[in-house]
């Protein structure tokens, strides 16, 4: 968050983070939960109507997924569903194997 001092405004209405101290603040739970999202990593799985945005480390992301969310015979992964401004945007699937 680049500007902690300020105030969020409309357009970070739908937008918040998935990691650092503040994710699990109550101003961000209730955030994301007027969105139907309780937890901010798993909530994005096979979820139509919402998505990580990033170029980093989406590889690492996906062995994250499937460390702690993954079941045998599932995979989870990301897949590219659009580009903004230089950044992807990406869904979090499963798929079985």
């Amino acid at each position: 968050y680049s500007s902690p001092w300020r105030a969020p405004d409309e357009k970070d209405r739908n937008v918040a983070g998935t990691g650092g101290w503040g994710v699990l603040s109550p101003y961000i739970l209730g955030k994301l939960a007027e969105f139907g999202i309780y937890n901010p990593i798993k909530d994005l799985i096979d979820n139509d109507k919402a998505f990580f945005v990033g170029n980093k480390h989406i590889k690492r992301l996906e062995e994250y997924y499937n460390k702690w969310y993954g079941t045998d015979g599932t995979l989870i992964y990301m897949q590219q569903v659009d580009e903004v401004d230089g950044n992807k945007i990406w869904a979090v699937k499963t798929a079985d194997w």
